[in-house]
């Protein structure tokens, strides 16, 4: 090799060097040709993770990867600017499909991916059941069941499967000092919160009446002497020996104000500061230790209870809301800070900078708060949505007081429930559907199964979906793995 050819080659080493090394740099740091857009650009990702682990992965539906079994995450880098196409599958789930935008320098993620089985497993738990409530805590559920003409109610142990008799109709009839009563009529219970006891609403010869059932003893009930077409009757939510209900002040006032009973059958008028006392109360809820009430004014104030006194907390809306005398009203709060007024369908939700209730939908058919308590999902009959209570810094971003849209239906949705705090299950027709709250391109919606003229009920304790259907009550524990 002579000295000539020596330098040629090393200039030409140094040449190659220098055209090269930024390439390679800017290769490293993740920059790219974009031969569509005929420019250079820096490169982002995706990142995703799926339950249960194990699903494949297509990029533009061509196979990227398989996640292996014990991982839940997949991470795609390198990749140009623009739409991708995303599906992901695994062997008897539904798949989840999905158009996700990449930017520059940028990680677009989607955390919240579960796969749902294709033939998830319903094992027949109760037959000849007409309806059936969960308790709060999961583990029991009160059974209605009708026989010959006639009703009564059964607890059952969702863990153990057993069941037993809790009360009936001819139990109830016998104890009734007028014999000529032949029929009570079966109207709703309610659970108090720490699952020890309900509250049974009967009708007597065309008059409501309530009884206490404690769900843990023997001498189990007692007849709570309540007057008829009482409002707002509820279990304490920290003292399940008592029972809140709005009742008229005296015998010769319209006007109604809020009673405690004791489990000891002492009766006793909660006692509002001097400026309260005269006004009518339209509706009134309790959070913890604290009782929230709307008034005939239009306001809605919180206190505290004292013995039998109230005391005053504060006001929470600074402008009234109007009254309409012929609609119904009831509160709906999860805590302080998220409150709710509905007004026959419509909602309200107090705006808590402003210190003002700002209606945010015109007709609604039921909500329900998320898990997390950072939103709600509301069905409107025909549709359902999602409004955000709080900002949520995750992908995708979300502002307080944003709504969104999930999905519309000619038929009337029924059952509709949080699965976790990225998915809602509901029925529609003889189908039980799955749709997730994600909108990027559009949500995911899946049919889970079909039962005819079906009833549901998702216990997020245990993980539990309840389908009645034909007086046959099921469940099934394969929905989130």
């Amino acid at each position: 090799m002579t000295k000539r050819f020596k330098k040629i080659l090393f200039f030409g080493l140094c040449l190659f060097f220098v055209v090269t090394a930024p390439s390679v740099i800017f290769y490293s740091q993740g920059y790219r040709f974009d031969f569509n857009n005929k420019k250079i650009v820096q490169t982002g990702g995706i990142f995703l993770r799926v339950s249960p682990p194990g699903a494949t992965i297509y990029l533009d539906k061509k196979l990227y990867k398989k996640i292996r079994f014990f991982f839940e995450t997949a991470f795609i880098n390198g990749l140009i600017p623009k739409n991708y196409e995303i599906a992901i599958e695994k062997t008897d789930y539904h798949p989840w499909n999905k158009i996700l935008k990449v930017e520059e320098s940028q990680v677009t993620e989607a955390k919240d991916i579960i796969l749902f089985p294709k033939n998830p497993e319903f094992n027949l738990i109760a037959k000849k059941v007409d309806n059936f409530f969960p308790s709060p805590d999961g583990i029991q559920t009160i059974l209605q069941v009708n026989e010959k003409n006639s009703w009564s109610l059964k607890l059952f142990n969702t863990q153990t499967q057993e069941q037993s008799e809790l009360i009936n109709e001819q139990e109830l009839l016998s104890i009734q000092e007028n014999k000529k009563i032949n029929k009570i009529i079966f109207l709703n219970l309610i659970w108090s919160d720490d699952s020890t006891k309900i509250l049974l609403n009967v009708s007597i010869n065309g008059e409501q009446r309530y009884l206490r059932i404690d769900t843990k003893q023997q001498n189990k009930f007692f007849i709570v002497n309540l007057e008829n077409n009482l409002r707002d009757v509820y279990f304490n939510p920290i003292n399940s020996e008592e029972i809140f209900y709005l009742g008229p002040i005296s015998e010769e006032s319209e006007n109604k104000t809020i009673f405690r009973l004791k489990n000891t059958g002492e009766q006793s008028m909660l006692n509002f500061p001097s400026s309260f006392s005269s006004q009518n109360i339209i509706t009134h809820t309790a959070i913890d230790d604290s009782i929230l009430w709307l008034n005939e004014s239009g306001f809605v104030y919180r206190g505290r209870i004292n013995g039998n006194k109230i005391n005053l907390l504060q006001s929470l809306n600074l402008k009234p809301i109007i009254i309409n005398k012929d609609a119904n009203y009831s509160i709906i709060a999860e805590d302080s800070s998220k409150i709710f007024i509905k007004e026959n369908e419509g909602l309200y939700y107090l705006n808590i900078e402003k210190y003002l209730f700002e209606k945010i939908f015109d007709s609604i058919k039921t909500m329900e708060f998320s898990e997390d308590k950072k939103k709600i999902v509301v069905n409107t009959k025909n549709q359902i949505e999602v409004f955000f209570l709080e900002k949520e810094n995750g992908q995708p971003k979300r502002e307080i007081g944003e709504k969104i849209f999930l999905a519309g239906f000619s038929n009337e949705i029924n059952n509709l429930f949080w699965l976790n705090n990225h998915y809602v299950i509901f029925c529609l027709n003889e189908a039980i559907k799955i749709a997730e709250i994600d909108n990027r391109s559009k949500p995911n919606l899946i049919e889970l199964t079909s039962f005819p003229e079906a009833k549901i009920f998702w216990d997020k304790k245990q993980k539990n979906l309840f389908v009645l259907s034909d007086e046959n009550l099921f469940s099934c524990s394969d929905i989130i793995k």
